[in-house]
């Protein structure tokens, strides 16, 4: 993307704190780019213009997209540890799931009468005059979903990244699964698919949604 836009990616797409923002745009100041807003132009026949685009010679990516790469963890009783590329495109579909279900939970309270909103306020027979809502800004919507995405993230990646080096997770994350919780999380990962583009099936997608809530 072009220089000039990437906090503004950063900012709104991915909801990242301003100061933490600038940091990291600063890392790319300076970098030449092949790819710049000029480029983006009509393609002959109507196609959409960022098929044909060339990817950038130099540059920068945005550091949380899909890049198809390794995410190097760190080192841990003097192994390298380091999620895959095909399990960080599966985490990325599993987010997307995550967001579909929220943004349905929603809908659903937007459209659900006052009166019964009201009511899930309430206790015993007692009706409480002020409905269940939303949180009004915006900003505490995203960090409420963000909480959520951080935990899959830290949950899934932790888990399948000790299971492919044979470690314990409680050892090494202090993580206590049960055996339905294994179960069911190694249902999710089954339906989630390492091809990009990282969009689950619809079919496959349901199933995970369920599973996950």
């Amino acid at each position: 993307m072009p220089f000039k836009a990437l906090h503004y990616h950063l900012r709104h797409y991915h909801k990242i704190r301003t100061s933490f923002c600038k940091a990291i745009v600063s890392q790319y100041e300076g970098l030449s780019v092949s790819q710049t807003d000029a480029d983006i132009v009509p393609h002959p026949g109507g196609s959409s213009p960022l098929e044909f685009l060339a990817s950038p010679e130099r540059g920068y990516f945005c550091p949380h997209c899909d890049c198809g790469e390794d995410v190097h963890l760190g080192t841990w009783d003097c192994m390298e540890w380091v999620s895959c590329a095909a399990s960080e495109t599966k985490i990325r579909q599993l987010l997307k799931v995550a967001a579909l279900v929220l943004d349905r939970c929603e809908e659903t309270l937007r459209q659900t009468p006052r009166v019964m909103r009201c009511w899930l306020r309430s206790w015993g027979s007692h009706f409480y005059a002020y409905p269940f809502e939303l949180p009004q800004r915006e900003a505490t919507r995203a960090r409420y979903r963000s909480y959520l995405n951080r935990f899959l993230c830290y949950v899934f990646r932790s888990w399948q990244v000790c299971r492919m080096l044979g470690q314990s997770l409680g050892e090494v994350y202090g993580l206590r699964l049960s055996e339905t919780q294994v179960r069911r999380m190694e249902s999710v990962w089954s339906d989630l698919t390492a091809n990009r583009p990282c969009d689950p099936e619809p079919s496959s997608s349901s199933r995970i949604s369920e599973t996950l809530f």
